[in-house]
């Protein structure tokens, strides 16, 4: 007995050293990843997390900058701006070592909106297509233009990273990125000649109100409607499961008679019409990041007669919100409208 509890007591003392071990990596977030675009002629953000207290020291091209974790293990700290260039390497310093490596500085442009945006350069399967898709993906090797597909994700808090990271504009990349994001950064990287950043936010189907911040919803009583919005919706959904089945049913019973099945509805997924859900788990991991400013294609989903006399309050609104989470002033927003 004694023999088993001090193996026990072992292997517990083991299991605490590795996770101290682990807790004390310095770490960066996904958005700072190999392969980034850092925005140029503006003061750019390095954060991450650490050992609580820790001291850290950053190196970046000519620059050295220091910086301490907070008592919640988060550090922060900001380069100087630089001038377009690179590639460059980032190294930051604690009890270990992390390094990001072939980074640019160059412009960074945040995409977001709904299938409008998100439709791949590669178009949907058996729907929208592309113009010139082939042809267009075959040249899309773009050394100086790199790419950050956001995953999907709705979340009811904001969080503080992504899943994904920075890769290359080659064919295979490419062709999984947002089509209007893509031809929109490389004619800026043609003209300007420049590096180009493209971050892909973007989910199909969702309303406005999904991308704006819970803050900014609440502190405006004009902007109630769209809770009352997702009540309604919410009352959509308490039979969806029945509803599809009925569907399937429907098809399945045309398709042995020999008729053509009937159109349903559409149905969205719920997690990504919560008000304020996307902007959490998609946009405000992102606005640590600097940017130069924000490209969006939405509003199609807002266009009934329920949600459409509230869009040209919500739609400013969004501006507003994300301008204000970014704390870069007002920085362009350049948008499409089709609501």
């Amino acid at each position: 007995m004694e023999k088993v509890s001090i193996k026990l007591a072992g292997a517990v003392a083991l299991a605490l050293c590795c996770v101290a071990t682990l807790s004390a990596e310095v770490r960066l977030p996904k958005m700072l990843s190999d392969h980034a675009v850092l925005q140029r002629e503006a003061p750019i953000h390095i954060w991450g997390w650490a050992e609580p207290g820790e001291k850290l020291t950053a190196h970046f091209h000519d620059q050295t900058v220091s910086t301490e974790a907070t008592k919640f293990g988060e550090w922060s700290l900001w380069l100087m701006p630089e001038h377009a260039g690179g590639p460059y390497a980032l190294t930051v310093d604690g009890s270990s070592k992390v390094t990001v490596e072939d980074l640019l500085v160059g412009d960074v442009w945040f995409a977001s909106g709904q299938s409008n945006m998100e439709m791949p350069l590669r178009g949907f399967p058996n729907s929208a297509v592309i113009k010139n898709s082939a042809e267009e993906i075959a040249h899309a090797d773009l050394p100086q233009v790199r790419l950050l597909l956001v995953g999907q994700k709705s979340s009811d808090v904001p969080l503080n990273d992504i899943s994904g990271s920075w890769t290359q504009c080659n064919p295979t990349t490419a062709a999984e990125f947002s089509a209007v994001a893509y031809f929109f950064g490389r004619e800026i990287q043609q003209k300007e000649h420049v590096p180009v950043g493209l971050i892909d936010a973007t989910w199909g189907g969702t309303p406005v109100d999904s991308w704006i911040s819970l803050h900014s919803l609440g502190a405006d009583a004009s902007l109630m409607p769209a809770f009352a919005n997702r009540a309604e919706f919410a009352q959509d959904q308490a039979r969806i499961n029945q509803i599809i089945a009925e569907e399937k049913r429907e098809d399945a019973e045309a398709i042995a008679a020999h008729r053509t099945p009937a159109k349903h509805p559409w149905h969205p997924r719920q997690e990504s019409w919560t008000p304020a859900g996307l902007f959490n788990g998609m946009v405000a991991p992102a606005t640590a990041y600097t940017i130069k400013g924000a490209i969006w294609y939405q509003g199609e989903t807002d266009s009934s007669t329920v949600r459409s006399p509230m869009y040209h309050r919500l739609f400013p609104a969004l501006i507003s919100d994300w301008r204000a989470q970014w704390k870069q002033g007002n920085f362009p927003f350049l948008f499409v409208q089709i609501s």
